[in-house]
């Protein structure tokens, strides 16, 4: 399965993941999104949906993307297709949400490219900033690891900066 794939993409991949059910998810610059099944080989683009910065899968088995246009998606486990994520913002709203894990609580914290660190809590579908102001070193941002309990690692036009998310420290 996959082979030749690489003829499908005529733009920039810019994400890969692998989900629980065996596909392989790959997000382009201009092409699309696409679902790869890593068994049968077969390959479904979500064609409307360009530009994706981020793709993650949560515990809840719910799939994000956050696109270069800002707008945030959701597809739960059982969903066909994406749905807006319909996120009640406090405060800022950034321009690009670029990386995204997941705290110890299931919320979920976004790493975004002109506004620093951005708590999501599940239960209501709000999204604050987790401090005041942009720390230094979080200009323009481009990914995020979750390193243990409450820790972040985070890749930005500064280098790597190392961010706990409950003291902001």
């Amino acid at each position: 399965p996959g082979k030749g794939l690489h003829r499908k993409f005529s733009s920039v991949v810019v994400r890969i993941h692998e989900d629980n059910d065996r596909n392989m998810w790959v997000s382009t610059w201009k092409d699309g999104l696409f679902r790869i099944n890593l068994d049968t080989g077969d390959v479904f683009c979500f064609d409307r949906i360009n530009s994706c910065e981020t793709i993650f899968i949560d515990s809840h088995n719910i799939m994000w993307v956050c696109c270069s246009n800002g707008e945030i998606l959701m597809r739960g486990p059982s969903d066909d297709d994406f749905k807006d994520a319909r996120l009640n913002w406090q405060g800022t709203v950034p321009q690009r949400v670029v990386g995204m894990v997941e705290e110890d609580n299931s919320d979920l914290c976004m790493v975004t490219w002109d506004a620093g660190v951005m708590r999501l809590e599940r239960a209501s579908m709000s999204v604050s900033s987790i401090s005041d102001v942009v720390p230094e070193g979080f200009t323009h941002t481009h990914n995020v690891l979750a390193y243990k309990q409450s820790e972040l690692l985070i890749s930005s036009d500064d280098g790597l900066v190392w961010y706990h998310t409950r003291t902001g420290e």
